[in-house]
C-alpha cells in the first residue's frame, strides 16, 4: 500500500487546504485587475454601436467592443498573476513537503513555468472573451426581440458587458417580473443595478479563485517535478493523489476522485492533469510514497530538465 507524505487522506475542509491563505490573497489582487480590465470593454464605439442596434445587427453590435484592448492586457495581467502564485506557492509548498530542509531550491521562472503561463493565460483569455461575446449577443437579442429603445439596449451593454449568458438572461427575467409587478421605473432600474452589480462580483471571484487555485496545483506539481529530476524524489517511487473537502459542499465529480492516484508526470483517471476539476473546486493533491521509500537529500544534486 502506498503511503501518504501525511496522515491526511481528505480535506476535512476547505481550512485544510495548505495554501489557503497565498491562494486567499492571489484571488483578492486578482479580482480587483480583474475590474480593471472589465473597465476596459466598456470603451465602446457607442456611434457603431447605435447604428448596428438601429440596423438590428447583433454581430455588429459586438464588434463595437474594444475587445482586442481588453484581451491584450487581460492575458498580461493572468500572465504576470500566474507566474508571482507559482513563485510564492511552490516555495511554500517545498517547505510543506520537507524538502527544502533537504535543501531542496524551487526554480519559479524556469522555461516550463514560462511557457505554461502564457498559453494557460491565453486560453482562459480567449474563453472569458467567448462567454462575454455570446452574453453581449443575448443582451442585444432579447432586447431587440422584446422591441425595447436602442438607448436602453446600449445601457444595458454598457452595465452588463462581462457577465456570461445565464447572468443575462437572469437579468432580463428579474426586470420582467418586477415591471410585471407595476413598480416604478426607478424602483426597476436600481434593482436591477444592484443584481448586475452582484454577479458581475459573482464572475470576477469565480474566475480569480478558480485561477489561483490552478496556479497553486501547477506551482505543486512543478515542485515535485523539478524535485525528482534533481534526485530529491525517485519518480518510481511515488504517486500523486487527490484529495477532497469533505464537507457538505462536496459535488459528486469530486467525491468520485477521493483517493484516486495518478504519476508524478500524467493524468488522473478522469483526465485531468491535477485539480481544479471545476470552477471553484476545492479538491487538492498529495504525494504518496512506495512501501518503505522515503525522499532523501541527493549526494550529487542535479540541475532540473
Amino acid at each position: 500500500m502506498w503511503v501518504a507524505v501525511d496522515p491526511i487522506s481528505v480535506l476535512k475542509a476547505s481550512a485544510d487546504y495548505p495554501f489557503d491563505r497565498e491562494v486567499r490573497e492571489m484571488a483578492e489582487a486578482l479580482v480587483e485587475s480583474l475590474r480593471e480590465r472589465i473597465g476596459l470593454l466598456k470603451d465602446i464605439d457607442w456611434k457603431v454601436l447605435e447604428e448596428a442596434i438601429e440596423r438590428k445587427n447583433v454581430a455588429a453590435a459586438v464588434r463595437a467592443i474594444p475587445w482586442r484592448k481588453f484581451d491584450e492586457a487581460t492575458r498580461e495581467m493572468f500572465e504576470r498573476a500566474i507566474l508571482e502564485g507559482i513563485s510564492t506557492v511552490g516555495r511554500r509548498a517545498a517547505e510543506i513537503d520537507g524538502l527544502a530542509a533537504m535543501g531542496f531550491s524551487f526554480q519559479p521562472m524556469d522555461e516550463h513555468a514560462i511557457n505554461w503561463a502564457k498559453s494557460h493565460a491565453a486560453e482562459l483569455v480567449r474563453e472569458i472573451s467567448k462567454e462575454t461575446r455570446r452574453a453581449l449577443s443575448r443582451v442585444v437579442t432579447l432586447n431587440l426581440r422584446a422591441g425595447v429603445h436602442p438607448y436602453r439596449i446600449m445601457e444595458d451593454i454598457g452595465s452588463m458587458v462581462g457577465l456570461i449568458e445565464r447572468h443575462v438572461q437572469a437579468v432580463h427575467n428579474f426586470r420582467a417580473a418586477l415591471e410585471k409587478r407595476g413598480l416604478s421605473k426607478d424602483v426597476v432600474a436600481k434593482r436591477v443595478a444592484k443584481k448586475i452589480e452582484r454577479l458581475h462580483k459573482w464572475r470576477m471571484e469565480n474566475i480569480a479563485r478558480t485561477e489561483s487555485l490552478t496556479a497553486a496545483a501547477k506551482a505543486r506539481n512543478m515542485v515535485w517535478e523539478q524535485a525528482a529530476d534533481m534526485g530529491f524524489l525517485d519518480e518510481q517511487q511515488v504517486k500523486r493523489e487527490w484529495l477532497v473537502a469533505a464537507d457538505e459542499r462536496l459535488c459528486s465529480k469530486c467525491a468520485s476522485m477521493n483517493g484516486q492516484q495518478a504519476p508524478l508526470r500524467g493524468s488522473y483517471p478522469n483526465g485531468l492533469e491535477r485539480p481544479p476539476a471545476h470552477p471553484s473546486c476545492r479538491c487538492a493533491e498529495n504525494l504518496v510514497f512506495a512501501p518503505g521509500y522515503r525522499p532523501t537529500k541527493p549526494r550529487v544534486s542535479r540541475p532540473p530538465k
